[in-house]
């Protein structure tokens, strides 16, 4: 749609913009302004872990995890668990039995899409929010959520913690169980054989080593056992909760098995350092603590110094411990497992060794190491067995810190942000919809439109107004006057083109001011010094002599049915160089009429004493009448009704005035808006006010609305058409 079609669309339907902004602009004003007020409960919370707020920390592997405890992943993990269907169903539920929110009012859907869970942009912290009506309904319902929060948090944060203290109860009972065997059978072996305790300094230092092999086999041990328990609680807790192993970013921390083979190194050396200060460097005790050495040394050097770590960002802060457990886990697997391979090789070289002592003192020494390993064994779990206990303690007060508890607050109304906004959403859509229409439209408003739509000439924009007859006294500077004179100066311009003085007025639908058009053009030529002959030919529904307050008695009819002369039936019109011929009584088949000698006759005569004669006609597309009488008058002058689209019955009247061969002289578009007539539109704006100085005290230059012309009792058949409509 171009830019001036756009325009004239909004023009013409800007009532439609009005019905559309003003109801939607004014009921969004007054509903916002006289609804009830809302309110709206909300709580600030974030996920803060010991190392956020400075508290000491306890495991190695809390400090492990900082490398993954991003402060935005914590975040969205803590919307997720809030906002997730277990807690708000809960809580739904809850609210429901106590009554505090009607399930008829408001369902479970309802209730999960109004509550809001939304983290601060660039802090730590989360809100949650509801509104409702009732500021305590509100309140409920946050404290509701919150409680029902806490108490899904403290079941998820101690599921793992339950499982691992669970397996170390089991394995220090077995321990113990086995320590306690041992040291029975070390008692039973010592009483059967009294003298072996005697054994030399040789068997001690074996004895020593195999202890500390079999001590770091325990500890190998312990630790595979452990790891695999973490690996398939982590493990089994991330299948529970749908959620995969940790990808994404990864990131390098300190190996936990390495800290250790370290930690153990650096007290070696120690002891070492204290047995040279007391003996010499062959002393058995000296010996066993530097081969201890060699064999850490050797293993650290086989083991990695970091591990790396993954970062889902989808997780729950308490099922990214789980999948940073078991992922530790399953490093410290692979270690423990070499540790402990590492062990039973050395505790194979030195039993070689002891299997060469005598029996009893090889027996009493494997005893010895036996005993002294599950008394290592024992001491660890018992200490792992502690580390779960204080876990166990920390989960169940949960690192959530409330910076706002619950309250509530009036929800703002912003009347004049809202009233806007529906001023601008109203008016693009009425404006849209305006747009649309105008595309949609396919009515000729425009002399070009109508050119372009029927393929003749537009020679006379005529506006639609209240004033459509030009007055018949004295002559006024109209602006519809002046319309007229375009009309009238084109049909005199092309005066030498025209087939004889006739002029026919025709249109092909009904209603479309042919009538109209036919006497103020009369009128127009007349008054322009021309000798004009006004003829209602229309035999169908009479009309013009209501233009003029004529009579109706004889007229055309009569003088071709041979009952009256011209003489006897021309009337003058009060307009200077204008006379008028009625229909007369509407035979009962015109065309018939038509078809005779007597209309050529007729035309002939009167052509001899008029310049122009202008002929009324029927609708075309009704009836023959407008063709026959073309073909005797040969000059047409086309009516069209501005804003109407081109109809069938128009293009078929247009072909058959194109295959009689008649002379089209152009097309008047009538009833235009008076935006699309430019001769109206100037002489209103830059005219009227300055000639009426000039002529205070003239009549009226047209007929008003409520003015009506003098008609006589006698009046015929079509004195009551109304003739606006014509």
């Amino acid at each position: 749609m171009g830019r001036g079609k756009f325009l004239r669309s909004l023009k013409q339907r800007w009532w439609l913009l009005l019905l559309l902004v003003l109801p939607v602009t004014l009921g969004t004003l007054f509903w916002t302004v006289y609804s009830p007020a809302k309110f709206e409960a909300f709580m600030t919370l974030a996920d803060r872990r010991p190392t956020d707020i400075g508290q000491t920390v306890l495991y190695q592997d809390e400090l492990i995890g900082r490398a993954v405890n991003d402060q935005e992943i914590r975040v969205l993990n803590l919307a997720n668990t809030i906002g997730s269907y277990t807690v708000l169903k809960t809580a739904y539920d809850e609210l429901v039995q106590t009554q505090i929110l009607d399930q008829k009012k408001e369902d479970e859907i309802d209730f999960v899409n109004d509550v809001k869970v939304n983290p601060l942009r660039g802090t730590e912290y989360l809100q949650v929010s509801y509104v409702a009506d009732n500021p305590k309904t509100a309140r409920s319902v946050i404290d509701t959520i919150h409680k029902k929060f806490m108490s899904r948090y403290r079941q998820l944060a101690s599921d793992i913690s339950t499982e691992r203290t669970k397996f170390v109860r089991e394995q220090l009972k077995a321990a113990q169980a086995s320590y306690n065997e041992k040291l029975q059978k070390q008692k039973e072996f010592q009483e059967a054989h009294p003298g072996g305790i005697a054994y030399d300094a040789n068997s001690q230092a074996l004895l020593m080593q195999l202890n500390q092999a079999k001590q770091r086999l325990a500890e190998a041990e312990g630790r595979l056992a452990v790891a695999k328990s973490q690996y398939q609680t982590a493990k089994d807790q991330l299948n529970n909760k749908d959620v995969t192993k940790p990808s994404g970013n990864v990131q390098e921390v300190m190996n936990p098995v390495w800290n250790s083979i370290s930690d153990r190194l650096g007290q070696s050396q120690s002891t070492l350092q204290g047995l040279l200060k007391r003996y010499g460097p062959k002393h058995p005790q000296v010996v066993a603590v530097q081969r201890s050495i060699e064999e850490d040394q050797a293993l650290l050097k086989n083991t990695e110094r970091t591990i790396k770590v993954g970062m889902q960002p989808d997780m729950s802060p308490i099922q990214l411990d789980a999948a940073q457990a078991m992922y530790q886990a399953e490093r410290a697997l692979n270690g423990a497992e070499q540790d402990r391979e590492n062990s039973l090789h050395n505790i194979a070289a030195i039993k070689g060794q002891i299997d060469q002592l005598p029996v009893v003192q090889k027996e009493l020494a494997s005893l010895n190491a036996e005993l002294l390993a599950e008394s290592d064994s024992v001491k660890n779990l018992t200490q792992k067995l502690g580390e779960s206990l204080v876990r166990a303690a920390q989960n169940e007060n949960p690192t959530i810190y409330m910076l706002d508890n619950p309250t509530y607050r009036e929800v703002p109304r912003n009347t004049t942000l809202k009233t806007l906004i529906a001023l601008f959403l109203s008016s693009i859509v009425a404006v849209s919809l305006i747009a649309s229409l105008g595309q949609v439209d396919q009515g000729t408003y425009t002399p070009i439109e109508a050119e372009n739509s029927l393929g003749f000439p537009v020679i006379a924009v005529l506006p639609r107004s209240s004033q459509q007859r030009l007055s018949t006294g004295a002559e006024q500077a109209t602006a519809l006057a002046a319309s007229y004179q375009m009309l009238s100066t084109e049909i005199m311009a092309v005066k030498e083109k025209l087939v004889g003085p006739g002029i026919l007025v025709a249109a092909a639908e009904p209603n479309s001011g042919r009538s109209t058009v036919a006497a103020n053009l009369a009128i127009s030529l007349a008054r322009d010094g021309a000798r004009v002959l006004l003829i209602d030919s229309d035999l169908r529904a009479p009309s013009l002599h209501t233009h003029f307050g004529l009579e109706n008695r004889s007229g055309l009819s009569e003088i071709l049915q041979g009952s009256a002369t011209v003489e006897n039936v021309v009337q003058p019109t009060g307009v200077d160089g204008l006379l008028f011929i009625s229909a007369g009584q509407p035979p009962v088949n015109p065309v018939k009429l038509f078809h005779g000698e007597a209309i050529d006759q007729f035309v002939e005569l009167v052509s001899k004493g008029a310049d122009y004669i202008i002929f009324d006609s029927p609708a075309g597309s009704t009836f023959g009448d407008a063709a026959i009488l073309a073909m005797n008058v040969q000059n047409v002058v086309l009516v069209h009704e501005a804003g109407k689209p081109p109809s069938v019955s128009e293009y078929e009247f247009h072909k058959s005035l194109e295959r009689l061969g008649i002379n089209v002289i152009g097309m008047v578009l009538n009833k235009a808006r008076q935006d699309d007539c430019p001769a109206y539109q100037h002489f209103r704006r830059n005219y009227e006010s300055t000639l009426g100085r000039y002529r205070p005290g003239s009549s009226p230059a047209a007929l008003g609305a409520g003015d009506k012309p003098v008609r006589t009792k006698s009046e015929q058949y079509g004195a009551t058409k109304e003739d606006d409509e014509e």
